[in-house]
């Protein structure tokens, strides 16, 4: 299990790169593009001793946040709103008390 701490940190760094993408699309500046460049290469070192990324990937961050965000809307709606998902060909049916019918 993550420790509260590390979750909350992990909050907080997706949500900053969240807020900047959506500030950066709105606010077409050279400021903000200095700053997208700053943050790409933040990213860049730090996801070096994690993955072997190229730096052109790491310039396109916006697009995979894009791409997390509407997964986990996604998920949210087939787990709140259709109370229904498929997990490994199985049918799983979540019922009001929070539990699942396998």
């Amino acid at each position: 299990m993550t420790p509260l701490s590390l979750l909350m940190v992990i909050i907080l760094w997706i949500s900053l790169l969240y807020t900047f993408t959506i500030e950066l699309a709105q606010n077409l500046t050279f400021s903000y593009f200095l700053g997208y460049v700053l943050v790409a290469l933040i990213l860049n070192g730090t996801l070096k001793y994690i993955i072997n990324i190229k730096f052109y990937s790491v310039l396109l961050f916006p697009f995979h946040l894009l791409f997390f965000f509407l997964t986990f809307l996604y998920s949210l709606f087939i787990t709140f709103i259709r109370k229904n998902a498929t997990w490994k060909g199985r049918n799983i049916v979540i019922r009001k008390d929070g539990e699942d019918i396998k």
